[in-house]
């Protein structure tokens, strides 16, 4: 990147036109490539994201201790939850992180 940069400027300040409005634009354009060049080179900074396995609703549940009841509830540590509710729980807390 840093060679086409250098180039394009070479190729402006080089360029012999009188006219400096002429010149202006070439100077404007040169500005307007070297930050679309910064920008499709952007690389962010930041650690990588550790990847978390996809679980399985049910695979989900009883990772996370609930257990099925004969209705078709869940209970965990003594307290119930409907189906729809564990459901929902299990989209907004596991699967909102891929």
């Amino acid at each position: 990147m840093k060679e086409i940069i250098k180039e394009l400027e070479s190729k402006v300040k080089n360029c012999h036109n009188t006219n400096t409005i002429f010149d202006t634009r070439n100077y404007v354009l040169l500005d307007d490539v070297k930050k679309l060049l910064e920008a499709i080179n952007y690389t962010r900074c930041c650690t990588e994201l550790k990847s978390k396995p996809i679980l399985s609703f049910e695979d989900w549940y009883i990772t996370y201790g609930y257990s099925k009841t004969v209705a078709g509830n869940f209970i965990k540590e003594g307290s119930r939850i409907t189906r729809d509710e564990l459901i929902h729980r299990y989209k907004t807390e596991h699967l909102k992180t891929f």
